[in-house]
């Protein structure tokens, strides 16, 4: 039976490693395009010009899509990701009806969507699942209290000093997106509330 699960663990291993590999090649590719795609002629930045004397409404009315939408994420009312979808046809809906300019079309909406931040963030999920699968955040986690000796602040000021470590090489979203599996894991094994630790460790 042992004979017959290595091939497959073996396979898991190598399609881990391959995913890995991709996720770091589409990350190059897409800051190479963001660095060297300045000079193309048909890349758009685009100005938003509010209709005078409608400036403060379009600025409340932005705000309270902002805070539906937050809304709807914290209550779950619907699903994140739909929630997301309708807050962003809310928005284009808003500008369409609040800027001077004629209505808004596809290609134009897409230029204010920062590629390289979601790139980034998927592939930095898509490894923080892969590396939650080996159980590296666990072993992270025991060691960490192992030095801290089960104490709080002791704790507090290692997963701090490892964050201002990483945030070195690294920048604050990917850091935090390593370190939130790591906190949260110590967090159930000290019966603690794991939101002041992030806090700390955002600080």
């Amino acid at each position: 039976m042992g004979l017959l699960a290595l091939p497959s663990r073996r396979a898991g291993h190598r399609l881990a490693l391959l995913t890995l590999l991709a996720v770091g090649l589409l990350m190059f590719i897409g800051k190479s395009i963001a660095a060297g795609g300045g000079g193309d002629e048909n890349d758009m930045h685009l100005e938003i010009h509010i209709r005078a004397g409608l400036e403060s409404q379009a600025l409340l009315v932005g705000g309270l899509i902002l805070l539906a939408v937050y809304a709807m994420i914290i209550t779950e009312v619907v699903e994140r990701t739909l929630a997301a979808a309708l807050g962003g046809l809310a928005a284009v809906l808003a500008l369409n009806y609040y800027s001077e300019e004629a209505a808004l079309s596809l290609k134009a909406v897409t230029t204010m969507i920062d590629w390289e931040t979601i790139g980034l963030l998927l592939g930095m999920m898509v490894m923080v699942g892969i590396l939650s699968n080996t159980g590296v955040f666990e072993w992270f986690a025991v060691e960490a209290y192992k030095r801290s000796g089960g104490d709080v602040w002791t704790l507090t000021v290692i997963l701090c000093l490892v964050t201002a470590v990483l945030s070195a090489f690294l920048d604050n979203v990917t850091t935090m997106l390593l370190l939130t599996p790591v906190t949260i894991q110590l967090a159930r094994v000290l019966d603690l509330r794991p939101i002041p630790l992030l806090i700390a460790e955002v600080l």
